[in-house]
């Protein structure tokens, strides 16, 4: 599976840190990533502790507990969350913090006067957490700068429940101020310590301007910034194309009964004793052995009477050209002639390295003759490709003509109409071991559901003892 992306936003109290949290969450989330958000420091948890301490004055004012020392504090806190945001990172999430590593340069680094003992200090920690406590390290971190009179006025109007319900575990209620806020001059020193980390650290850091005349920009100004910087990245080598693995799933959307409610077997029996002309033998247990003895007697077409929709989603076009060959059935599926790959969702093998630089690719550089050699992996070349049509799609192609770079394993949706019989074959044809691995996989899940539903049409799928494919068993007929 795919990494995920970690994202950060800084700056002082009051820039609408949380707001844009939210935004960004809901952003990835319509895009159909999973996200997780994260606050620190983490009010009330008992990494925490010595953080609240600090922020409520036990151990003195802001200038009375060093830079390193109060950074102690929060690292700590960092450390205990970092488990977690690397397990969501695994999964391949999309990671989403309101403060981290850089608040300490921002508010503890804003104490120190002197910028080689500044440099110290940012040296200092990033080896403390980065390097000994082996916290992830965000791919985005965004600085949003407002001002120290802007945050003194918002500094105890805060809307937002969640924040609500920090304050109160660490400061008794939502009117008290913590011993930054209330203090000009840190917030002041702050400020100047994240911008100098910005200049120091140009790659590391976007800074987003969030004040005009003196006034907060809305809120769906400053994430739209936000974002044209992301997608802006995305266009160069910080790709957010989404490789996919063994996600491949299914959802049935109907199977077909009669008008007057007969389920798949009663339509079945119905229609097939008009051969004998004997539906006064139906009873209410009669479709189930009536069915069974036309499956095993080889009287399939009979099946055909009933049928099952079905909609397969995170499958690659591959896959979907597999499935289009089976001729008795119906499919609509998405269009890359009209819908733009914006998202550029790519089904890869599973339990391949798609990180792992295999393959050298040999660049014309147009210089006489010279070329460039790169060696890529699988990960790379896709976001090469992302690049190609994205860029192709600024430049004015129309979708139908950029999809002609489009890679086989771009993710598709399509859905199946067929009837029974056919549903059988295509069992029998794509869960057998010698399948491609992906729609084998997708189909195995679908056939163990099915099983269930209409057990008797499709429990002669016997399975092989890793689950992973199926033999057709024709069994004796009682």
């Amino acid at each position: 599976m795919e990494k995920g992306k970690f994202f950060v936003f800084e700056g002082i109290d009051g820039c609408g840190k949380a707001t844009q949290t939210k935004l960004l969450a809901e952003y990835f989330r319509q895009k159909g990533f999973e996200v997780e958000k994260i606050d620190f420091p983490q009010h009330g948890q008992r990494s925490s502790a010595m953080v609240d301490d600090y922020l409520t004055g036990k151990y003195g004012t802001s200038e009375d507990v060093g830079p390193e020392i109060a950074s102690i504090f929060y690292a700590t806190d960092r450390y205990d969350a970092s488990l977690k945001i690397k397990k969501w990172l695994d999964e391949g999430k999309i990671v989403i913090s309101d403060r981290y590593l850089v608040s300490n340069i921002g508010h503890q680094g804003g104490k120190i006067k002197d910028k080689s003992d500044w440099k110290k200090y940012v040296n200092w920690l990033y080896n403390l957490e980065y390097g000994i406590f082996k916290i992830p390290k965000p791919d985005y971190t965004f600085i949003l700068k407002t001002s120290a009179e802007f945050s003194l006025k918002l500094s105890n109007n805060i809307t937002d429940y969640d924040k609500q319900q920090t304050r109160i575990n660490y400061l008794g209620d939502t009117t008290k101020q913590d011993i930054h806020e209330k203090n000009k001059s840190h917030l002041e020193n702050a400020l100047n310590s994240y911008l100098m980390a910005v200049a120091e650290f140009p790659e590391d850091f976007e800074v987003i301007e969030c004040l005009e005349n003196g006034e907060m920009l809305p809120a769906t100004v400053i994430n739209e910034k936000i974002i044209n910087i992301i997608e802006g990245k995305s266009l160069k080598n910080n790709s957010m194309a989404k490789i996919l693995q063994n996600e491949g799933d299914y959802k049935i959307l109907a199977i077909m009964t009669g008008l007057e409610g007969q389920a798949p077997l009663q339509l079945i029996e119905t229609a097939g004793r008009t051969a004998y002309q004997s539906r006064d033998k139906i009873n209410e247990e009669s479709a189930l052995k009536f069915a069974k003895a036309l499956r095993v007697r080889g009287h399939e077409s009979v099946f055909e009477h009933s049928a099952m929709t079905v909609e397969f989603n995170n499958v690659s076009r591959g896959l979907t050209h597999e499935l289009v060959r089976h001729r008795i059935a119906a499919f609509t599926q998405e269009s890359t002639r009209y819908v733009d790959e914006k998202d550029f969702r790519v089904v890869a093998p599973p339990n391949k390295d798609v990180e792992e630089k295999l393959v050298d690719l040999v660049f014309p550089s147009g210089n006489a003759g010279l070329n460039v050699s790169l060696k890529v992996s699988y990960k790379d070349w896709i976001e090469l490709n992302e690049q190609m049509y994205k860029g192709l799609r600024e430049k004015g192609w129309a979708p139908q003509d950029a999809r002609q770079v489009l890679p086989t394993g771009i993710e598709s949706q399509i859905v199946v109409t067929a009837n029974l019989r056919e549903w059988r074959h295509i069992f029998k044809m794509r869960c057998a071991i010698d399948a491609h691995w992906e729609i084998r996989q997708v189909m195995v899940k679908l056939l163990k559901d099915v099983q269930q539903r209409i057990p008797i049409l499709f429990d002669d799928f016997e399975f092989a003892p890793d689950g992973q494919s199926t033999t057709l068993v024709k069994p004796q007929f009682n």
